[in-house]
């Protein structure tokens, strides 16, 4: 892995910065605060996202922040980006980009970009779920402080960090689980073994159930066949019964048709009876119809009467003319009275307004009586007139009523005559009716002695059909009695196989879960005896490689560092340094901070070279990142370092420090510095 460019949005003391971190020896310089360490902090943030208590990178005052990482692994270019957001509930990483071989930039979740991460730098995927990737910090970047406390740690806590940061906690883990697996199966061998408690008993119920099945099945066969026999007997009491039946229904309905013919017959002579009655009625009738008709002839008037009522609307028109005549002769007297009346009575003119004279007066009612009598001479005669013609009126009503009378009386003799042909024909019916009344008495009779004939066996037939039919339920109610005890010996029969079904279920069953629980005896004895052993055998080896190869490199790199032959350093089988000065032993906290400052150096430098050769997958050996490794050096000490390096084969190395000499020994220096609050790269 080379990291080629870093690009900081909003970081720290970074407004908008880029950083292009060339290949070999790279130093990054700068005064403390600088922005160097919040550099390194952002790469890790990029390829491994937000940790939990890890640094808070987004710049104050800001709510949005990103870093964007370019680096080449096997001469693949792989481009990530992760944004920082600050919300209510504080500041989170919500965007996430990658870019691989110079393709687009693609968005992905925080969690998919940190395992596609993982992928590409070869690490375990059991480091997706933590937040913290002790391998990364152990092979590539350790800030100095976290390594002088691993050395200084207690010995199981440094154990367990090793464990981590060799991936060698995972035997602790299985045996952890194995241990949880083994309380399971106690647990399920227990559960197992309450299960199959009793299996005999319900071995004895099975059996006991196949006796019982067995005597049931012999009272299957026994009663099957006389239920079958009586079925058969049944039928045929049935059918004859049915016969017998017919045969009953038959002669009551001869019976019930002989009490039909004799309220028929019965009718019939009443019938006859009622007839010669109103035949003698209707023979005084018409002989009394025929005498009155006798020499009668119905004329009609009815023209006349018409003719009559014609004339009478002529004279009815010409009265009212009359009248109309007379009330308008008779108005206009008076309105010729009242002029006559009105000059009288006037004194001056209303036109001219002068005196009326007399002799005008007198002149004007002359002319006025000129006029009136005509008048009352016309309604003399118009008055004479219509007394004429109210007299004729009263004529012609006398003669219209003497007509209607008479057309009355024409009526009744053709209501008579209408009368007298009915009756008539009703006595030719009569008479017809009542011939054949007499002749359906007559075969009614006959077929009454026939039915009298087949009635004679009603009393026997129905004495047979009374016990065919009491045979009949006797049948039924010993084959219904036999059906029940199949029905309850088929019903039992059926509980019981439901029985032995459930048994040998459970049965099987628990043979099963003895079976389980025996081989979940063996695999207990197995992982509680052979492969625990086998898991601490294969821990211990493995832990003995990485302390050998460990043990080997942490003396090599302090002899570079310190170079002293009176100072000697190992590590015992918990990794605990052990330090021998002039022959006795001494701790750590004994030597000088040059010396300490080595010690934790080459303890770094150890794990780095023991990771990386164990761990062949992954891609991150040719890149170390050293972070303030000089703190106390002397400068026989800072030229030892140069020793260090060239010894170190990664292709790429940088160098946290703000020591100058040290500039000597890189092929590039990035400066830091700090310019109004914002770091500048050059």
């Amino acid at each position: 892995m080379k990291i080629k460019r870093i690009g900081l949005e909003n970081i720290r003391s970074y407004k908008n910065g880029l950083i292009e971190v060339p290949e070999g020896k790279v130093l990054f310089t700068g005064d403390i605060g600088s922005g160097k360490t919040t550099a390194l902090l952002a790469l890790e943030f990029a390829l491994f996202g937000l940790r939990r208590g890890g640094p808070i990178l987004l710049r104050h005052g800001e709510d949005y922040g990103s870093v964007e990482l370019n680096f080449s692994i096997k001469e693949n270019d792989v481009r990530i980006r992760r944004s920082l957001r600050r919300g209510k509930s504080g500041i989170t990483s919500d965007e996430c980009f990658i870019g691989l071989d110079g393709g687009e930039i693609e968005k992905t979740s925080p969690t998919e970009l940190k395992q596609k991460v993982l992928e590409i730098l070869g690490y375990p995927q059991e480091l997706l779920s933590k937040t913290n990737p002790l391998m990364y910090r152990y092979t590539v970047y350790t800030p100095q402080e976290e390594m002088k406390q691993i050395v200084l740690s207690e010995t199981e806590k440094r154990l367990e960090t090793i464990r981590k940061v060799f991936n060698v906690d995972k035997y602790k883990l299985i045996k952890d689980n194995s241990k949880i697996l083994a309380s399971f199966l106690k647990t399920r061998r227990k559960e197992l073994d309450g299960r199959v408690y009793d299996l005999d008993e319900k071995k004895q119920e099975s059996s006991h159930m196949r006796k019982e099945q067995e005597s049931l099945e012999t009272q299957r066969k026994e009663i099957e066949p006389r239920v079958i026999s009586l079925r058969k007997k049944l039928e045929d009491v049935k059918q004859e019964r049915e016969l017998i039946e017919e045969e009953v229904g038959r002669l009551k309905e001869a019976k019930n048709k002989l009490e039909l013919f004799d309220a028929e017959q019965k009718r019939l002579v009443e019938t006859i009876s009622r007839e010669k009655e109103e035949m003698n009625d209707l023979t005084e009738e018409i002989t009394m119809l025929q005498e009155e008709l006798k020499d009668k002839k119905a004329k009609d008037f009815s023209k006349e009467i018409e003719s009559h009522e014609k004339e009478l609307d002529k004279l009815d028109y010409k009265t009212e003319e009359k009248k109309r005549e007379q009330y308008s002769l008779s108005r206009d007297v008076e309105i010729a009275k009242e002029n006559i009346s009105k000059i009288n009575e006037l004194e001056d003119c209303p036109v001219c307004k002068q005196r009326v004279a007399p002799d005008h007066k007198r002149h004007i009612e002359e002319e006025m009586r000129k006029l009136i009598s005509p008048k009352e001479e016309k309604i003399a005669s118009v008055v004479m007139d219509i007394e004429k013609l109210e007299l004729k009126r009263k004529e012609l009503e006398h003669e219209k009523k003497e007509l209607e009378k008479l057309q009355q009386e024409r009526n009744v003799i053709i209501l008579k005559k209408e009368h007298l042909e009915k009756a008539i024909n009703r006595q030719d019916r009569l008479e017809k009716e009542t011939v054949q009344n007499k002749k359906r008495i007559g075969v009614i009779s006959g077929e009454k002695l026939d039915l009298f004939k087949k009635l004679k066996s009603f009393e026997e037939v129905n004495s047979k059909f009374l016990a065919s039919k009491k045979l009949e339920e006797e049948v039924r109610s010993e084959e219904r009695k036999e059906e029940i005890r199949l029905v309850q010996l088929k019903e039992n029969l059926r509980s019981n196989t439901e029985i032995q079904n459930r048994l040998q279920k459970e049965i099987m069953t628990k043979e099963r879960d003895r079976i389980r629980s025996a081989k979940i005896g063996e695999f207990l004895h197995f992982i509680e005896g052979e492969f625990f052993s086998l898991i601490d055998d294969i821990e211990r080896n493995v832990m003995i490689r990485i302390h050998r190869d460990f043990n080997e490199a942490f003396i090599k790199w302090f002899d570079i560092l310190v170079g002293q032959e009176s100072i000697h350093v190992r590590t015992d089988f918990s990794f605990n340094p052990r330090i021998e000065q002039d022959g006795y032993e001494t701790d750590y906290d004994s030597l000088s901070g040059g010396e300490r400052t080595a010690c934790a150096l080459a303890y770094r430098l150890a794990l780095n070279q023991a990771i990386n050769k164990m761990a062949e997958t992954i891609q991150t050996k040719n890149l170390i990142i050293l972070d303030e490794p000089t703190d106390g050096f002397s400068s026989e000490q800072l030229e030892r370092l140069k020793m260090v390096l060239d010894e170190l084969d990664n292709e790429q190395i940088i160098i946290v420090s703000h020591e100058a000499q040290i500039e000597q020994y890189v092929d590039r220096v990035l400066r830091f510095e700090k310019v109004g609050g914002e770091t500048i790269v050059s």
